[in-house]
């Protein structure tokens, strides 16, 4: 089990829970990485760098600091340590994509995928099922790699999110979270008009393509795990 599987008893939320499982609810909220204390519990605080992101949040935050900064770390501690610094009022100045969230609430059915710059992916599906990909493939390198890639042309013309996060999309809906280590660029609205923007759009249509390739990716497991079982 991975880490991101593992703390997910650890938060509560106020916001209005987009899923009837809860716990799909705290795998939504945790994607976005924007309230520390969801991260913070007895799975996490044993470990590095939670250890020391935790350990430092009341001071300290040259430790903090370091954990934002470093490359060699997965990208969720790395936002977490960047949101830890800016609650605290420091600055950060260079602008460094590590993840993106994309919302699709399109036909009454709602769909979140989260991709980082690890190359770790997970995808809530609009059936309650949560897919993750923590190891990376080809095709889901390939695809995470155009989603990065328009990712980065579009931080400069999203709007940067000042406030708390609101709740999930409506129904007819779509949002687009660029998250940076100097905060979350975004861009929100229709679904369609979202979908034949120019720079909107690819992200949408490369988001659609990793989903599919998560759920068949699934499927073909299941059919293997099946096929054992069966012999």
């Amino acid at each position: 089990m991975g880490l991101f599987s593992a703390i997910f008893s650890g938060f509560q939320t106020e916001r209005v829970a987009p899923f009837n499982t809860p716990f799909l609810n705290y795998s939504y909220d945790l994607l976005f990485c924007d309230n520390t204390a969801n991260y913070k519990n007895e799975m996490t605080i044993p470990l590095y760098p939670w250890d020391e992101l935790f350990s430092a949040e009341t001071g300290h935050l040259d430790k903090v600091k370091a954990i934002s900064q470093n490359s060699l770390l997965e990208s969720r501690p790395r936002l977490v340590a960047c949101k830890m610094l800016t609650d605290a009022g420091v600055e950060i100045i260079d602008c460094e994509l590590l993840g993106l969230v994309i919302e699709l609430h399109h036909k009454n059915q709602f769909d979140v995928l989260a991709a980082y710059s690890d190359l770790s992916l997970y995808y809530i599906h609009h059936n309650e099922r949560l897919f993750n990909c923590e190891s990376s493939n080809e095709k889901s390198d390939e695809l995470i790699g155009k989603l990065f890639n328009y990712g980065n042309r579009c931080v400069d013309c999203f709007e940067p999110r000042f406030k708390e996060r609101s709740n999930a999309p409506a129904s007819g809906h779509a949002r687009i979270s660029l998250l940076c280590t100097n905060g979350v660029f975004v861009k929100e609205g229709p679904y369609n008009q979202l979908q034949k923007d120019l720079q909107s759009g690819t992200i949408i249509e490369t988001t659609v393509q990793l989903m599919l390739h998560l759920t068949e990716q699934r499927q073909r497991q299941n059919k293997r795990d099946y096929g054992k079982l069966a012999s």
